[in-house]
């Protein structure tokens, strides 16, 4: 994972922060979730988990609460085996990734806040260029034990940066930075869903981009409310964006449902177009069936001129119906002759060949 890298010299501090809503990081929560996987570890991850963590232990200098995770590695999408030990107060403390042949090639030292907000350092290896990519996956593995994605998955997750802040600075500057991050995420949140909207290329995904993006100002607000007397530059200037965000996402929102509205009442217009053919239609073709069932019935009648007059009025109730079916969807009709003539036009048409159809049978 981290093999044939030379060191440097570029000595940070880093820091993450693991979005919550609370006033503080409920750890115990989350460590019983751990408790309770770690029962469901087969009987050779057990023995390998129990293997270390006596290891782990001499050179801890301390008897902890190890657990076994697993993480996906960016190089060949591999899965690589990660130990994180727990404090009293449980909290993470130190995390060990793996190496295929199960040797330690990380060791990150990790401080957890009750603000949910990590001091993540490196004590294996030290001076590495590759130093970022390290404290980034102890900064993912940190969260994914202290919060849920309740928004979206974990997949689609717009990673919130670990941020470097030199040695002989202190936190405020690291929450700043976290800042700066969560700005960034209001620009590429609109960008990403008007995109979406201007091409109409999949409104399912911007609905999508628009559910996170909500989420994602709201832990942005709480940071803000959470961190306030340490915010530089004024704590409620921050709050204020947060808040003008997620009212223009509610717009984008609403545009989009516009949108939505729009189509479907496109496709409902379309769909009412084919059920009208479809009733005339089937008012043409069953007409010459059931005049000619009804004349039938006439035959038993001698008189020629009782006949003709039945067969005038039983025409003239089948025209009546075809008329009264039309003035019956009048409204749709001029509806829809407004947005094209071409609709009336193929009324005219279809009434014209009915009333020759009916004519026709009468003489």
């Amino acid at each position: 994972m981290i093999e044939n890298m030379e060191p440097e010299n570029n000595e940070k501090q880093w820091f993450g922060w693991i979005p919550i809503l609370t006033t503080k990081l409920i750890s115990k929560y989350f460590i019983k979730k751990l408790d309770t996987e770690k029962e469901k570890l087969s009987e050779g991850e057990k023995k390998f988990l129990q293997e270390q963590g006596e290891n782990l232990d001499k050179t801890l200098s301390r008897n902890g609460k190890y657990y076994l995770r697993y993480l996906y590695s960016d190089v060949g999408n591999k899965k690589f085996k990660v130990i994180v030990s727990i404090d009293g107060q449980n909290k993470i403390d130190n995390i060990f990734m793996y190496s295929s042949d199960n040797e330690i090639k990380v060791h990150a030292i990790c401080n957890v806040e009750d603000t949910g907000l990590v001091n993540i350092g490196l004590a294996y290896p030290v001076g590495f260029p590759g130093e970022y990519q390290l404290i980034k996956q102890a900064y993912i593995i940190t969260k994914e034990v202290y919060h849920f994605h309740t928004h979206h998955k974990k997949t689609k997750d717009l990673l919130l940066k670990p941020v470097g802040i030199e040695q002989t600075a202190n936190r405020i500057n690291a929450i700043g930075k976290i800042i700066d991050h969560y700005d960034e995420k209001i620009i590429k949140y609109h960008r990403t869903i008007k995109i979406n909207v201007d091409s109409k290329k999949s409104l399912g995904d911007a609905i999508t981009l628009i559910v996170k993006a909500k989420g994602e100002m709201t832990y942005g607000r709480a940071f803000g409310k959470l961190f306030e007397r340490e915010i530089e530059n004024g704590a409620k200037s921050y709050l204020f964006a947060f808040s003008n965000a997620l009212k223009s996402i509610d717009i984008l929102a609403n545009g989009i449902e516009l949108t939505h509205h729009a189509e479907l009442a496109e496709e409902t217009s379309k769909l009412t177009h084919l059920i009208i053919g479809l009733t005339l239609a089937i008012v043409i073709l069953t007409l010459p069936i059931a005049i000619d069932a009804t004349f039938g019935s006439l035959e038993q009648f001698d008189s020629m001129e009782i006949s003709e007059i039945a067969k005038f009025f039983i025409s003239l109730f089948y025209l009546s119906a075809l008329l009264f079916i039309i003035y019956r969807l009048r409204n749709r009709i001029k509806e829809e002759f407004e947005k094209s003539y071409k609709i009336l036009i193929g009324i005219i048409i279809v009434v014209a060949i009915a009333t020759s159809v009916i004519l026709l049978y009468i003489h």
